[in-house]
């Protein structure tokens, strides 16, 4: 059924069993709204706010999106089961830059996938999706990137995912910056990478993350494969005091990647794995530039199973009560053993202000 015969689509409030896919075809703009998406408790208020069901079948997703530029918004999607939300997918014609579609307010339960980009590795286009405040209950994912080109995806308000296992499925595509992120129970992994990431678009920007005292803390990066040229921050983060630690790293880097934690709270011992091989030209490279850590000894951030070559830069690490655990500095690892590089380590703490 194709949703856009005019240029704005009002749903009304309550649930809706929507019993064919919707499609949002080759046009400029449109508008989806509802009377507002429920963002807490989704599964448990299914008569607040415009809802739509999904009661065809599973494997296709509720939402085709093939235009540019259009908008969701207010709106709680119902999957039931089924395995997408929102798919944007080429469009056929020729020249159409399918995507650049922006969501706020809006809600998914009960899905694989709530959003994917991309449905081919193939594909062209399916990017620039942005996001303003966003709810995930009961979904495999909130975000599957399939395909390269799935690039310059920003979240500027606020995303919520609950029992959300993995938040950011990043096969292909990247350039993600997220505003804030508030993990909530049930969530495992923040951001996975995969193989189709290339070095022009493997950016990855989490400017502030809370990790719910009654969570068990996520892996932050499971990074696929190596890629030159990754870029992956971690801004602002708290974890609950009460939170439960995984038995594996929260870092695994495969190679090529570079890794900035700042005002990261709290690191602990053998969280960061990295592996590559010593003659491979594709270092990993760490940048502690402020992290709260009790660890005093380097070599300690890392897990014993990592291998290879790593280049760590130290700003401020302290303890919870502010004293200096880790000297700033530049440390290079290799083979699990510290090379140390005196003028270079003197020379950078001169010009530190952290020093």
């Amino acid at each position: 059924m194709n949703l856009f015969e005019q240029a704005e689509v009002i749903v009304p409030e309550g649930p809706h069993d929507i019993e064919e896919q919707r499609e949002w075809g080759v046009i400029y703009g449109g508008h989806l709204r509802g009377t507002g998406g429920i963002l807490d408790n989704s599964l448990h208020k299914p008569n607040k706010g415009s809802r739509w069901i999904h009661k065809f079948n599973k494997t296709l997703p509720t939402l085709l999106y093939q235009g540019f530029g259009g908008s969701v918004e207010r709106m709680t999607f119902d999957g039931e089961g089924a395995d997408c939300g929102i798919l944007v997918d080429k469009a056929d014609s020729s020249g159409f830059g399918t995507g650049k579609l922006h969501l706020s307010d809006v809600a998914f339960v009960r899905y694989a996938k709530a959003i994917q980009l991309g449905d081919d590795p193939a594909d062209a286009n399916a990017d620039q999706l942005t996001i303003g405040r966003i709810h995930t209950n009961g979904c495999g994912t909130l975000l599957r990137v399939e395909h390269e080109q799935g690039v310059d995806i920003r979240i500027y308000g606020v995303a919520r995912p609950y029992t959300t296992p993995l938040v950011f499925d990043m096969e292909g595509g990247g350039n993600l910056d997220v505003s804030v992120l508030y993990c909530m129970y049930g969530v495992k992994e923040i951001l996975k990478t995969g193989s189709r990431v290339g070095s022009n678009n493997a950016e990855y920007t989490f400017r502030k993350v809370v990790c719910d005292t009654n969570n068990d803390v996520p892996i932050f990066l499971r990074q696929g494969r190596r890629c030159a040229g990754m870029e992956v921050t971690f801004e602002s983060v708290r974890i609950g005091n009460s939170a439960a630690w995984p038995t594996e790293p929260i870092f695994q880097l495969q190679g090529g990647s570079s890794l900035t934690l700042n005002r990261f709270k709290y690191l602990r011992p053998g969280h960061i794995k990295y592996t590559n091989s010593i003659v491979e030209k594709y270092k990993n490279h760490i940048h502690l530039l402020s992290v709260t850590t009790g660890v005093t000894n380097v070599l300690d951030l890392f897990h014993p199973d990592s291998k290879g070559e790593v280049f760590v830069t130290v700003g401020r690490a302290a303890d919870g009560f502010g004293n200096t655990t880790l000297r700033p500095g530049l440390y290079h690892i290799k083979d699990g053993k510290l090379i140390e590089h005196p003028d270079l380590i003197t020379d950078w703490v001169k010009r530190n202000p952290f020093a």
